[in-house]
């Protein structure tokens, strides 16, 4: 047993150096490093991780093994007082992130808990609803829900269809990788005014989803947007509620992808999409509710995400700015 020791991982995810505080067992691929002068503290474990990535030996297992980590070359604050000041520092913000990432767990936790008990595939009503609605769901296609079309790719080789930083006027060209979150109204890639004409777009709260591979992500536009092959769009009819629509498809995702033809890419063609059916509230008041509901949990969850990551960043300033 160890105590209040640097450790690193010698095998696979080599060289990763933590610390490590109180009593611990340490397996046969962590490496272990022992001070009797104080000096195993959380500084000296993020200096030395700035830079033993580099002594990694790559092969098909990469490797940091103790002959060579004995070997390495670090800069760090001498004095034992200031590397408890880092330390305690460096302690504080992971402790920061660890709590808001435990946070955003819950939320993730509470979402599809939301989402098992608000909507239905089968029964005619679900576990949960607000208290003012009590008429059964009804079941509809999704083309009874609005209109459906699937995205293109303008020419690339046409370089005035394509937006660079420069253009004043840029339009937004969604791809399965730009879809990471439940809005979007920025993409890697943008069209220009010619390119937005060769395109296939949808007006703004419509709902981008993947059909193709990676089925079943989706997001709402906030903006008029265009979108590729890969993306099938539906733009709600009036009564319908577009926050509403995008969690029941989260929760569809198994069940949509199953629709889809069976081949060694998966696909659900425009088709298929259409003919695809949800169970939902007939009363667009229960739909809007709900929406707002998930809009709520969606926006606390984006919170926690944009304070993990900038305490991260300043961690990763902090490192740059204190060590060489």
């Amino acid at each position: 047993m160890f105590e209040d020791a640097i450790t690193w991982t010698t095998d696979g995810y080599a060289g990763r150096v933590t610390f490590r505080s109180g009593k611990f067992y340490s397996t046969n691929v962590n490496g272990v490093l022992i001070s009797h002068k104080g000096f195993g503290n959380k500084a000296i474990a993020e200096a030395l991780n700035r830079v033993a990535y580099r002594y990694v030996a790559q092969a098909v297992i990469p490797k940091l093994m103790n002959n060579v980590m004995e070997e390495i070359v670090f800069y760090y604050p001498l004095e034992i007082s200031e590397q408890q000041k880092i330390s305690k520092l460096f302690i504080e913000l992971d402790e920061k992130i660890l709590s808001f990432e435990q946070q955003l767990n819950k939320l993730d936790s509470l979402r599809i808990s939301l989402q098992g008990n608000l909507y239905t595939t089968n029964s005619p009503q679900p576990k949960l609803r607000f208290p003012d609605f009590k008429e059964d769901y009804h079941t509809l296609t999704v083309s009874e829900i609005g209109e459906v079309k699937t995205g293109n790719t303008p020419s690339t080789k046409v370089k005035e269809y394509w937006g660079s930083n420069t253009d004043e006027t840029k339009y937004i060209w969604v791809t399965p990788t730009d879809i990471n979150s439940s809005t979007i109204e920025r993409t890697e890639r943008t069209l220009t005014s010619l390119g937005w004409e060769k395109a296939r777009k949808v007006p703004a709260n419509s709902l981008l989803i993947t059909c193709i591979a990676s089925i079943g992500k989706n997001t709402i536009n906030l903006t008029p947007a265009a979108f590729n092959q890969q993306i099938n769009s539906l733009t709600p009819k009036q009564g319908f509620d577009s926050y509403y629509l995008l969690h029941h498809f989260n929760r569809n995702k198994v069940r949509l992808a199953n629709a889809g033809n069976s081949s060694i890419t998966e696909i659900v063609n425009k088709t298929q999409f259409e003919k695809f059916t949800l169970r939902l509230p007939k009363e667009y008041e229960e739909q809007r509710k709900i929406g707002k509901l998930f809009k709520e949990v969606d926006q606390l969850i984006l919170r926690y995400k944009n304070m993990i990551e900038y305490h991260q960043i300043l961690k990763r300033a902090l490192l740059q700015s204190m060590f060489v």
